[in-house]
């Protein structure tokens, strides 16, 4: 099943051209070694036999390998978990869960088949009582990446790159951002068609009037696209409209360097807006999509508050009032958002969390939002399949709910927390 999605994901063209690439470098191989032999002989047999086994190894056994040991558990973190209580298990049956942000798309998994590894699938999400799942988009990370400092990649030095080689995402993904985007947006698709009705993709206010009523009678969930750095959009403004067009809501001007658009918290000069990224930040809240200050420079949430028409998000962070670390976001910044109608997600892994107790942590950060400018301001933002390891899976978030009812929560701010808040 894992090599059939890699061949058709990334287009019968390239996959030919695999095949190729295969018996040309078997040929050559065998030349070298078995001079101008028959191709029939044992050696140049042996040789393509080889060869054959080390590229299938690279094309079609080396990603699911990758992504189940990058997107991993922390297994030390289990005897936090609290006993679950008969309330908390009546209380997240009546939730409306949203989470603000996954990789999933990132990976070469069917997401309509429960995996035995990464945070998040379908039926995970359906297990789970998740109602609303963020899918976000990356077309780009620094090899070496770090959370100082890091250089805009070129294409050798980009991780993404190696990715759309490995896994066939195109020709066009090889070099260009916004193909990238496009093929992580036509696998979202993809996976809303076949999951039998059990997925919806929302895209209008009328497409979420329309899932919430299915809902009610029925077992399915839904999910909306976001981007994590408008380095995707190539320097063509018009590509905001290609991509809302593609059912793109929610837009990160940077994701781990500085761009055209603007600084990145974890990029050289982090600096502000650039005048390509006001003229874009426009464009966006002209279409209603949602800005994402995740991961942008102090300068740059500054400005996006500043412009902002509509309420601002950060999908996946942390806050350093809990966490102290450039990963994190000042208290200004919580003010800033707060200030829009916006909501922040809280991250559930290293450095947006630290501490032993990575669910206390989680907690911690609820409280410190709903202390500083309110519980309407705070809500999940897990980042799950981001190449990070978590305490536990989409099926865990059971454990929040406990939590926080040990810590005094009520019920109506338990359900802000879980989903309410991005539902509004």
């Amino acid at each position: 099943g894992q090599a059939v999605d890699f061949v058709f994901g990334g287009g019968v063209v390239v996959f030919a051209l695999v095949a190729l690439l295969i018996v040309f470098c078997a040929y050559l191989l065998a030349q070298s070694i078995g001079g101008y032999r028959s191709w029939f002989s044992r050696t140049n047999i042996v040789s393509f036999a080889l060869l054959s086994v080390v590229l299938y190894s690279f094309f079609f056994l080396l990603p699911p390998a990758l992504d189940s040991n990058i997107n991993r558990f922390l297994k030390d973190q289990e005897p936090f978990f609290p006993e679950i209580s008969e309330t908390a298990k009546e209380l997240y049956q009546d939730l409306w869960i949203a989470d603000m942000h996954t990789d999933s798309l990132l990976w070469p998994r069917n997401l309509n088949e429960r995996s035995s590894f990464g945070h998040v699938d379908i039926p995970r999400l359906l297990e789970a009582n998740v109602a609303m799942q963020a899918f976000t988009i990356v077309t780009s990370v620094p090899v070496g990446m770090r959370f100082d400092s890091n250089e805009a990649p070129g294409l050798y030095k980009d991780m993404v790159s190696f990715k759309a080689f490995v896994e066939l995402w195109g020709l066009e993904s090889m070099s260009k951002l916004a193909a990238r985007t496009f093929y992580q947006t036509n696998k979202f698709h993809e996976m809303a068609e076949a999951s039998d009705g059990a997925f919806f993709e929302i895209r209008t206010k009328r497409d979420l009037l329309n899932y919430k009523k299915v809902r009610q009678t029925n077992n399915v969930t839904a999910g909306f696209l976001g981007i994590e750095g408008l380095h995707a959009l190539d320097g063509n403004i018009d590509n905001v409209d290609r991509f809302f067009d593609a059912g793109v809501r929610m837009m990160a001007p940077a994701h781990f360097f500085d761009n055209d658009i603007g600084g990145s918290a974890h990029g050289v000069n982090k600096g502000g807006l650039t005048d390509l990224g006001k003229r874009v930040l426009k464009r966006a809240q002209e279409k209603n999509i949602m800005i994402d200050i995740a991961h942008a420079s102090s300068t740059v949430i500054e400005d996006v508050v500043k412009l902002a028409t509509l309420p601002v998000v950060s999908s996946h962070t942390g806050f350093r009032g809990v966490c102290d670390n450039v990963r994190n976001i000042r208290d200004e910044d919580i003010k800033g958002v707060a200030s829009t109608g916006g909501v922040m997600g809280v991250g559930f892994f290293y450095p947006t969390q630290c501490g032993d107790d990575i669910l206390k942590s989680i907690v911690d950060s609820i409280i410190y939002v709903k202390d500083l400018v309110g519980i309407e301001h705070v809500a999940l933002g897990s980042d799950y399949d981001g190449a990070v390891a978590v305490p536990f899976d989409t099926t865990g978030l059971i454990y929040i709910v406990e939590s926080l009812l040990r810590n005094g929560f009520t019920a109506n701010e338990i359900g802000l927390v879980m989903g309410g808040n991005v539902e509004r």
